[in-house]
């Protein structure tokens, strides 16, 4: 018996045959996901109310569980597995591989131990379970002989995978629970379990299925020849080389025609940027506007729907918010985009950073903790660090300081470690009801109907937390031991956020005439007359395909090439790169035929670092299949506003951007403003003698760079500051073995400080090449000082030694600056007492040749030296551990101290002690300055220019290509 196969352009050309069949009492239909469910239930529904029976509309789950109450009816009772979710397969495997760590540690590929070995192994489990390769197929694949007691060489990692495939499927049977991957095999094997299936009376009619899995085909063939009759209705996709449905069951579909689709491009700066020139061209195009790049008449907004990536949802609701075009999320968002999911790694990051000011900050201005009445300036002018700064600093503000010492706590609880359903149990405590925050959710309400999204979202989100923990606690069967291993430290914070990652906050309620946004790629049954797929570029589409690296595409062609029939196995295929990329083209062309009318590919220039990103090569083929009547339109990020045509008020017009930069011509800022401040810092004296406007974006605004990565190098220099005192205090027993040796001695000690260490360095296998080029160069940093040591001794005796307790302060006007020196150095020289200034620094010698901060420091001394310190200042250097080098300027008169610091003779250089020293005084001025009136000019002839992020805002381009920074000579070019 073959299954009866219809083709479909588009899903509305389906509507009528979806109604006939949906007459029929017998039929089942059955879809890939729970958003299909409800898009299939309107269409049966014609827009109109349901009085009379439902559909019976099922998924994979439903069918095995249906079957399974059939036989039970029968007489053949059946035990329903339990079946898992994501953070349950992530615990399940992290105990797996930590049990197989324990066993075989020296022979396991070093991969095995690096944090992202459990996402790369999940991947590769489901991928075996849905084309159900067994262990035995891998087995002969690799040509092992056998497993016996146990894997006989894990070192092959094919062969790793093969047995935590084993262990896999040995816990779930064990605990009676399921992988939702292999349901379709379950539900095969109770297939094959019924007596009478005509009795069942079923007809099964698969909806927006482009080709099935081997488990699903399986499970299909197996119902077929039991006579349960099937309708497979198809997408089509008109690519050549694409095994689908029809090709999986040699079956010649039947085909509903439809005319072919417009297509309209549209290129955009960056990916923010590609998002905004979105949102202008839909407004355009709703307001009539000619000059629109979408053909007349507007549908309505509701009959336009628009992908992004999973990862821009909340950024798409912003710019959709400022032009005023209603929108709805469909099926929600992930947990991980709020606020809830968003706060493990923030607390974690910010404790394990001593609690700098920028990322503190950050965090308590979470709305979620009422963040918009977060003093933020006053926080920036004050710069509070570390846990008794910010403590001194919150007690002005009672309900800022709770909500900081519930994070303090919540920070060392995820430190210290608990069991899974603990970890859940600590965040739920955080957020409870006895807590701000659902005074702040309160607060955020009152703020106006355009934050009921954000409240909808973060209350969703504490209730799918409730939910996970109830599931932990009390499903039945419980999970297993699995779920009682202690997590601490980046494996707790790596927990929660899978968990966030996975769950989904509930969709917000339809709104009418509202525009649809799918954060990543829509439900297969997903219609609409236009729709808008973004970042149209060759990364994401195919993006980056790799071979697995637990199973090659070499291994994967000879599990493909096995006689399985003669091995006891039936066949079985695993994609291999090629096939990949061919079912990469074909969701490409699905999703752009999810607009029966037409569909607009957005696409952005260039990424975050400013490199060009090609277009998909998905897109020239797609030309012959639509209609494409006009060229791509592209707007620059020259362009951020727009030269031409109408401006939209509320976004085009009084931005905030607008009321706090100044035109360079007309709308081009040059000038950032911000409130005055009464405190200005000595460490950002170089960004602002570069740019003041650079220096306001990442002051003012927080715009700077935020970590990437597990390595943080903010705690690296905490550690290695505290390194360094340590191995400098004459009490230390290690002081009389000299630097080299301390350096070796202590740096473990003080690494796995829990308050001034980073014992990640030392504990995750990700940084461990970190830690062993950071260990090398504490050590060669260390003989560095020792071998200036032996050269200062030789000339002088030591007056002693200053640690972190010699603050230089300076007034200028209304502007306090005050810093703390790492070390200053005191010489008896026949002259008298002098000192030297000395700081630690991470990276190379070479970038702190003309560096302010010591300059500013030596100026400051001077101006106003501190009560007990009449010392002059012979000098100053950065000791600097990237090259184990000396960058320093010394006074006239004081060449023998440079050339023992130095370790070299003295050579004149282009800027002196004294130069630097009124320089870095002027500069000090020159911020006093801004700080007092809140205005930073952008500076277009700096140095710094290249590379800097800031480009788009200060808006340089534009200005030079307009001769602000001056005309070019005649006849010639202007060069910078």
């Amino acid at each position: 018996m073959d299954p009866r196969i219809l083709e479909y352009r588009h899903v509305h050309d389906l509507a009528p045959e979806l109604r006939r069949l949906g007459t029929d009492e017998t039929v089942r239909f059955l879809v890939p996901s729970g958003g299909d469910r409800d898009l299939l239930l309107d269409t049966l529904a014609g827009g109109r109310a349901y009085f009379g029976p439902r559909p019976r509309i099922w998924q994979w789950t439903d069918l095995y569980r249906e079957l399974a109450a059939e036989l039970d009816r029968s007489g053949t009772p059946v035990r329903v597995r339990r079946q898992i979710d994501p953070p349950d397969h992530f615990l399940i495997l992290r105990h797996l591989v930590e049990a197989l760590r324990k066993e075989r540690e020296d022979r396991l590929p070093p991969g095995v131990l690096r944090r992202g070995f459990l996402s790369l192994l999940g991947k590769d489990l489901r991928e075996l379970l849905r084309e159900e390769a067994t262990p035995e197929h891998l087995r002969a694949a690799l040509g092992c002989p056998g497993c016996g007691e146990g894997c006989p060489d894990p070192s092959h990692p094919g062969q790793v995978l093969c047995r935590l495939y084993r262990d896999y499927l040995s816990y779930l049977d064990r605990h009676g629970l399921a992988d939702s991957a292999s349901v379709a095999t379950r539900t095969r094997e109770l297939a094959e379990g019924l007596e009478d299936p005509g009795a069942w009376g079923v007809h099964l009619v698969f909806v927006g299925f482009l080709s099935f899995t081997h488990g699903q085909g399986g499970l299909v063939r197996a119902l077929l020849a039991r006579g349960v009759p099937c309708t497979i209705l198809k997408p089509w996709t008109g690519l050549e080389g694409l095994l689908d449905a029809a090709d999986q069951f040699g079956v010649l579909p039947a085909r509903l025609d439809s005319p072919p689709a417009t297509l309209r491009i549209l290129e955009a700066g960056d990916r923010r940027f590609e998002l905004e020139t979105l949102a202008r061209e839909l407004a355009l195009w709703a307001a009539g506007d000619p000059e629109a790049l979408l053909p007349p008449p507007f549908p309505g907004f509701e009959a336009v729907g628009v992908s992004v990536d999973p990862h821009q949802g909340e950024a798409a609701g912003l710019v959709l918010e400022r032009y005023g075009i209603p929108h709805v999320l469909r099926g929600g968002g992930s947990v991980g985009e709020t606020d809830l999911g968003r706060l493990p790694r923030l607390c974690a990051d910010a404790a394990g950073s001593g609690w700098p000011t920028e990322r503190t900050l950050r965090l308590l201005s979470l709305p979620c903790l009422g963040g918009a009445s977060f003093p933020a300036a006053q926080a920036r002018g004050t710069a509070p660090s570390g846990e008794e700064e910010w403590t001194a600093f919150l007690k002005g503000f009672p309900p800022f300081l709770d909500r900081f010492r519930r994070l303090r706590g919540f920070a060392r609880d995820l430190q210290g470690g608990g069991t899974p359903p603990k970890l859940l149990r600590l965040l739920r405590d955080l957020v409870s009801r006895d807590t701000p925050w659902t005074r702040a959710l309160a607060d955020l309400a009152g703020e106006g109907a355009e934050r009921d999204g954000a409240v909808h979202r973060l209350a969703s989100a504490t209730a799918e937390l409730d939910r996970k923990i109830l599931s932990l606690e009390e499903a039945t069967p419980p999970l297993g031991e699995a779920a009682q291993n202690p997590l601490s430290g980046g494996d707790a914070v790596a927990f929660l956020e899978t968990w966030a990652e996975e769950a989904r906050t509930s969709q917000a309620q339809p709104l009418r005439g509202a525009l649809t946004v799918y954060p990543g790629s829509p439900p297969v049954l997903a219609d609409h007359r236009w729709f808008v797929l973004t970042g149209a570029t060759a990364p994401a589409w195919p993006g980056t395909l790799k071979e697995s690296a637990l199973l090659a595409d070499g291994d994967r062609h000879s599990l493909n090439g096995l006689e399985a029939e003669t091995l006891g196995l039936e066949r079985t295929h695993l994609p291999v790169l090629s096939e990949v990329r061919v079912q990469r083209e074909a969701l490409f062309r699905r999703l752009v035929l999810t607009g029966r009318e037409g569909c607009l590919l957005t696409r952005p220039l260039q990424d975050d670092q400013g490199r060009p990103l090609p277009p998909t090569p998905f897109e020239a083929p797609l030309v012959d299949q639509l209609s494409q009547e006009e060229p791509p339109r592209r707007r620059p990020l020259s362009q951020l506003i727009p030269l031409a045509g109408p401006l939209f008020e509320d976004a085009e017009g009084p931005l905030p951007s607008r009321r706090l930069l100044r035109g360079v011509r007309g709308n081009a800022p040059q000038e950032g403003r911000g409130e005055p401040r009464t405190r200005g810092t000595f460490s950002g004296l170089d960004r602002f003698a570069g740019c003041p406007f650079a220096f306001w974006c990442e002051q003012e605004l927080g715009l700077g760079p935020l970590p990437g990565g597990r390595f943080d190098p903010a705690r690296v220099g905490n550690a290695l500051h505290e390194l360094w005192q340590r191995a400098w205090d004459p009490q230390s027993p290690q002081r009389g073995q000299g630097l080299e040796a301390a350096a070796v001695r202590l740096f473990e000690e003080v690494f796995r400080d829990p308050n001034r260490g980073y014992r990640e360095l030392l504990c995750d296998p990700a940084l461990t090449r970190h830690a062993l080029r950071l260990r090398e160069q504490a050590r060669r940093l260390g003989a560095v000082q020792d071998a200036q040591e032996e050269r200062l001794q030789a000339l002088f005796p030591r007056g002693g030694v200053l640690r972190e307790t010699l603050e230089p302060q300076a007034v200028l006007g209304s502007v306090s600056f005050r810093g703390r020196c790492d070390r200053a150095d005191l010489w008896e020289t026949p002259a008298g007492t002098v000192a030297v200034l000395l700081d630690y620094k991470l990276g190379s010698s070479k970038r702190y040749q003309t560096h302010l901060q010591l300059p500013a420091y030596v100026a400051a001394l001077t101006e106003s030296p501190p009560e007990g310190f009449p010392f002059p200042l012979a000098g100053y250097g950065y000791l600097c551990l990237g090259d184990g080098g000396f960058a320093g300027r010394f006074a006239q008169g004081h060449e023998d101290l440079a050339e023992a610091y130095r370790g070299t003779s003295p050579r004149k250089g282009k800027v002196s002690f004294e130069s630097l020293q009124e320089q870095a005084w002027k500069t000090m001025g020159a911020l006093a300055e801004a700080l007092e009136s809140g205005r930073y000019p952008a500076r277009y002839d700096s140095p710094s220019c290249p590379g800097c992020p800031f480009g788009g805002l200060c808006r340089r381009g534009e200005a030079r290509s307009e001769g602000v920074t001056g005309e070019a000579p005649e006849g010639g070019e202007d060069r910078d």
